[in-house]
């Protein structure tokens, strides 16, 4: 697939689901907004093993820039960091992990640290049609030819109607991910699975925890797959 293809159609659905998405109450962006103390669930849960980071949002000075992911050191520059923070649902969206890494080695300061939490590519690869039987349908390690999908909805809510529904995904297998990191030049310094989601996948899943916003499957399966997993790594100084 072109590369103006896959990005020209995951950014109509993502530019579409904006709106909705800042309006759900899910992502409390007006308390987010006017109240410096108040994070999301993603990253007072994140916080654990990254450090504080009740105050680095709105009112702080940022500089934001917009561009390709591959393209970031064009765009940004020779500047490194302290911190490289990678989001909850980010790579998936990228069709080489190694390129990623990369990047993000580029941008991790000599003693500086990269922290990342990510849906697992064992659940990617599940077949959310048939829930019941945790069957996996879609490579789990990267493949050249992404997996298109053509759904209604949003995680924020399954049953909201959308006009722009196609995706291009890819999925990277968890050894990809780490050797790409460590072939960037950064050191491992914590890896670990969880059971959690901070969505609902399908309605297997239940609320269990209202702080953090997790979601995770019946407690008699719940040991069955790894939902999703974190790295914490360094460059050495």
């Amino acid at each position: 697939m072109p590369d103006d293809d896959w990005r020209s159609t995951n950014l109509a659905n993502w530019n579409e689901r904006v709106a909705f998405h800042a309006a759900s109450g899910n992502y409390r962006v007006e308390q987010i907004a006017t109240d410096p103390d108040v994070i999301s669930g993603v990253v007072d849960f994140d916080r654990q093993l990254v450090g504080d980071a009740t105050g680095k949002r709105a009112g702080v000075a940022a500089r934001w820039y917009f561009g390709d992911l591959y393209d970031a050191p064009q765009v940004i520059g020779d500047e490194t960091f302290d911190l490289v923070y990678t989001g909850v649902g980010a790579i998936g969206w990228l069709p080489d992990i190694r390129g990623w890494a990369q990047v993000v080695g580029h941008f991790v300061a000599p003693g500086g640290s990269f922290f990342i939490r990510e849906c697992h590519p064992v659940l990617s690869a599940l077949d959310y049609d048939d829930p019941d039987r945790l069957s996996i349908i879609f490579p789990y390690f990267e493949t050249a030819e992404p997996t298109v999908f053509d759904e209604d909805g949003t995680y924020v809510d399954r049953d909201a109607s959308f006009e722009h529904n196609r995706t291009v995904e890819w999925i990277h297998g968890l050894a990809e991910t780490i050797q790409a990191l460590l072939d960037a030049g950064l050191v491992l310094d914590d890896v670990g699975e969880h059971t959690f989601t901070d969505w609902q996948p399908f309605d297997r899943f239940q609320k269990i925890d209202e702080r953090y916003g997790h979601w995770a499957l019946p407690e008699d399966i719940r040991s069955h797959l790894p939902t999703m997993f974190h790295l914490k790594m360094h460059r050495p100084a």
